[in-house]
């Protein structure tokens, strides 16, 4: 089995202890299509395992951070999702150089310094700290909603880079936590919840 395909078996595994953990021991009901990216639906239309887990690591967000479709080139690597706090990492590389995005979803970011722009993604503010146009792009994109925050950390490296920005960041959204609670609950057939009470 490849790393990617261990990765993916983890998280899936993962998933069925946190239903367990909100539930006390009920059966595992898997919401979705398995898959370790958090795609922001599945080719059913359902959401992914991944992105429930998103969503339980940050309570508080209304908003949870997904993949649509990556550029070509552009792969994903991995998703650690822990208490408080979720990281994915996705990279590219070609011969104009290396290039890495992190997402990174929290509670709240600290946008001091940054310049406040009209936001590419509804129900958001978006803030930039760019670092480093050329060469290569290097910067912190944050967008600030409901409950918590996600920062975009772009390291892109080569003559490419701003262009190699707006690719990437044309595959990645938002979906709203209501529409990951609904799939949750209607895949369990009503027997579990997203945010069971004493948990938000």
């Amino acid at each position: 089995m490849s790393a990617r395909g261990r990765r993916r078996g983890g998280l899936v595994a993962v998933f069925g202890c946190f239903l367990l953990l909100s539930t006390g021991c009920m059966s595992n009901v898997q919401i979705g299509t398995p898959t370790g990216e958090p795609d922001c639906a599945s080719p059913e239309g359902q959401v992914s395992d991944a992105v429930v887990l998103v969503a339980q690591s940050v309570p508080s967000a209304q908003l949870l951070p997904c993949l649509r479709a990556l550029p070509v080139g552009w792969i994903f690597h991995m998703l650690d999702a822990q208490r408080g706090r979720t990281q994915v990492l996705l990279s590219s590389g070609d011969r104009d150089g290396e290039h890495k995005l992190t997402l990174v979803l929290a509670g709240s970011c600290d946008v001091t310094g940054a310049r406040e722009v009209p936001s590419d993604q509804p129900n958001t503010r978006r803030y930039d700290r760019v670092t480093r146009v050329a060469p290569g792009y290097l910067a912190d994109r944050y967008y600030v909603f409901a409950g918590g925050c996600v920062t975009h950390r772009f390291d892109l490296r080569g003559r490419a880079g701003a262009e190699a920005a707006a690719a990437i960041s044309a595959g990645l959204g938002f979906v709203s936590r209501s529409t990951v609670a609904a799939a949750v609950s209607e895949r369990s057939h009503g027997r579990l919840t997203l945010d069971p009470e004493g948990q938000r």
